[in-house]
């Protein structure tokens, strides 16, 4: 009796060892790790803002009848269109804050109607990541073309510090008398930009290369909205790649 008892006990023993994967390794396969899908929300575009620094032909003054007015469609505008449609990001903002009647020295040192200098306004403009400086026709005006070097080049200094982007932008020609031979300031524009490294957006020449170009002046001195549409465009061709890559 004691035999059978045990033989029993034992057998019994196996079946809730076998019932409970004991003993021997289990056979069971374990269940696949579930996989999440990956994200097909595409990435928010990186915000880019461009301050378009200059005098009137920058702001988008233009004579229309005789009578002085600021385009809708100033380069600054259509620039930003152009960089938007192209680089698909309305993210992109281009601020028009040029000034008329203005120069180098005037926003460099906070001269009327600047109400601070270039260093003092840079950190309270925290958006802009690159800067264009346009200035030349009044310049040149008043200062000599060392002296223009001199205050490019500490333009491109104040805005490297403050850890910006900096850009230099030729004139456009003029055929108005006021208006001293632009040539040699913008070849110390080409200098200035060779010499630091700066991306430059070279107007004057080109310019002067298209058929009758003279007839996009309103008054001699400040382009048409066509002219301005051209000059948006040489500004789009050398600024996509520097946006494109803050994107």
């Amino acid at each position: 009796m004691f035999k059978i008892a045990t033989i029993f006990s034992c057998a019994i023993c196996a079946m809730i060892l076998s019932a409970c994967g004991g003993g021997g390794g289990s056979t069971a396969q374990p269940q696949a790790a579930s996989v999440q899908p990956a994200s097909t929300v595409p990435a928010t575009p990186n915000v880019v803002t461009i301050s378009a620094q200059g005098d009137s032909t920058m702001a988008g003054y233009e004579t229309v009848n005789g009578v002085g007015t600021v385009t809708a469609n100033s380069a600054p505008a259509m620039l930003q269109a152009q960089l938007r449609a192209t680089l698909g990001n309305d993210s992109i903002t281009v601020q028009n804050n040029a000034l008329s009647g203005t120069n180098t020295y005037q926003l460099l040192n906070g001269l009327s109607p600047y109400i601070r200098t270039l260093a003092a306004f840079l950190p309270i403009d925290s958006q802009a990541q690159i800067w264009i400086c346009n200035f030349a026709i009044n310049d040149a005006r008043s200062y000599t073309t060392d002296q223009y070097g001199q205050y490019l080049t500490q333009w491109v200094a104040t805005v490297r510090a403050a850890g910006r982007i900096a850009i230099l932008e030729e004139p456009n020609p003029t055929t108005d008398s006021s208006v001293p031979d632009l040539r040699p300031y913008v070849a110390m524009m080409d200098y200035v930009a060779t010499q630091m490294n700066v991306p430059i957006v070279q107007q004057y020449s080109y310019i002067q290369s298209l058929p009758l170009w003279q007839t996009m002046l309103t008054d001699g001195i400040h382009p048409n909205d066509a002219l301005y549409a051209i000059k948006a465009q040489r500004e789009a061709e050398v600024l996509t790649p520097i946006v494109r890559s803050l994107q």
